[in-house]
């Protein structure tokens, strides 16, 4: 993982201080206090070079990095499962399935 070009961003979601760093082909949250990965988030444009920076309002992270890629805005939930998780990512109809513990996740990834 090669930095990006931008300064750190942090932000408190749910009680807890987030600080996103990006990298040249993902966004990292991080817990402030315990340096733990809560998320990375893939983002990687034509030329590999991340420079914007993260703008978070109300459990929304808007994320864009320029050079044709457009931008995404993600809502931001608290994970609370606990105990062992298979990454087994199925995309079907549209939608996107993911399990972790004993609960699976359903994202709608159309983009409309």
């Amino acid at each position: 993982m090669i930095a990006g070009y931008t300064t750190p961003y942090s932000f408190d979601f749910e009680g807890i201080r987030i600080v996103t760093v990006m990298s040249d082909s993902t966004t990292e949250g991080l817990d402030a206090k315990t340096g733990k990965r809560l998320f990375s988030i893939p983002l990687r444009n034509r030329l590999v070079t991340n420079c914007t920076m993260p703008i978070y309002h109300n459990g929304h992270l808007f994320l864009t990095t320029g050079y044709d890629y457009g931008a995404k805005l993600y809502k931001l939930t608290k994970n609370e499962a606990e105990g062992p998780s298979w990454a087994h990512p199925v995309v079907f109809v549209g939608k996107l399935y993911l399990r972790h513990a004993q609960y699976l996740y359903c994202y709608d990834v159309k983009g409309e």
